[in-house]
């Protein structure tokens, strides 16, 4: 049954025996007397009532404890999470460059080996690219 139902229906329900116990009941002389004994049942639910509100309060401080419990350890994580990330790309960066020193040798031993020799532009692209990647090593 939906929620919706219940909370449509149920009151219905209580309003419509409130309704007929009043129509049934109105000749009845004794209808005072028949109402009062029904008076210690009604301060019994009301108290109930009232204790059920306390117990819920209760609950939602519990729930919102937790909650930010929760979140503190989602902040920590995340924080954990970009120092990580920071470490990472400081690696990667280094790699890049060693990556790219590498490829340098490389490309001269291959040349020498021919006896040619790189271009001075080519060198000094490759060297400018190094020397860039190595001056954003303290911006990371």
């Amino acid at each position: 049954m939906s929620k919706k139902l219940i909370f449509i229906l149920l009151p219905s329900i209580v309003i419509s025996i409130w309704l007929i116990s009043l129509f049934a009941l109105q000749h009845v002389p004794e209808r005072g007397t028949f109402g009062d004994m029904f008076g210690a049942v009604n301060a019994l639910f009301t108290g109930l009532a009232f204790s059920a509100a306390g117990i819920a309060v209760y609950l939602q401080s519990l729930e919102l404890s937790e909650t930010r419990k929760e979140l503190a350890r989602s902040a920590n994580a995340l924080l954990d999470s970009s120092v990580v990330q920071a470490r990472v790309l400081e690696l990667q960066r280094l790699n890049a460059i060693a990556s790219l020193k590498l490829k340098l040798i490389e490309i001269d031993a291959s040349l020498d080996v021919h006896g040619k020799a790189i271009g001075e532009s080519y060198r000094e692209k490759i060297e400018a690219i190094i020397e860039s990647l190595e001056g954003n090593g303290g911006a990371a």
